[in-house]
């Protein structure tokens, strides 16, 4: 679809730069013919790329990583419509999603959740100043229920 979507737009600029004068009227007519099968062409590529149609109902997970600097500590917690996970760091996390012989990475918990259907639809991080510095970072996802 990737290949007709940039072909359709290609063609419709190509098209759209052409002078009407230099045209013959055959020429015009396959022209257009050409521009409004582009257009058609594209309108489906990006109806095809469309979010979710109207109405879809959605169910929101959240991953939450608290990181005390000053003790070098991490505190893990994960929560969806039907469990509340509270592991000890990054790898239990990862053992308890399903995840064969986890490293402890967030990209492997981030990964294990888009495998499971949540789509990443926020990131939020906000660090504290000061002698009791803390990161807070808090990351939310959505799938149709």
């Amino acid at each position: 679809m990737k290949a007709t979507f940039f072909s359709a737009i290609v063609l419709v600029a190509t098209l759209s730069g052409c002078s009407d004068a230099a045209k013959t009227k055959a020429e015009a007519e396959a022209a257009t013919a050409a521009q409004a099968k582009a257009e058609a062409e594209l309108a489906r590529a990006v109806a095809a790329q469309a979010p979710a149609a109207k109405g879809t109902r959605w169910e929101y997970c959240t991953l939450v990583s608290i990181w005390y600097p000053a003790d070098n500590r991490i505190t893990v917690g994960l929560s969806t419509p039907t469990q509340t996970i509270e592991p000890k760091n990054w790898k239990e996390l990862g053992t308890r999603l399903g995840i064969s012989a986890p490293k402890g990475s967030i990209a492997e918990v981030l990964n294990a959740l888009g495998s499971q259907g949540w789509e990443l639809v926020s990131h939020v991080e906000h660090e504290s100043r000061g002698e009791s510095r803390i990161r807070h970072t808090a990351w939310t996802f959505k799938r149709p229920k």
